[in-house]
């Protein structure tokens, strides 16, 4: 009978892979987030 609360296990390597793919992911967001909010208040890269 299957679990339905059962977990595939990935290989280290895997899951190093995917970590890195979603920490990138979450890296450019972050910047385009920060990027959307300097813009209304009207701020660029270029002045402090």
């Amino acid at each position: 009978m299957e679990n339905d609360n059962e977990v595939d296990i990935l290989p280290q390597s895997e899951l190093r892979e995917a970590i890195d793919q979603q920490m990138r992911e979450l890296s450019t967001r972050t910047v385009i987030f920060h990027h959307f909010i300097g813009e209304r208040l009207g701020l660029n890269p270029t002045r402090p």
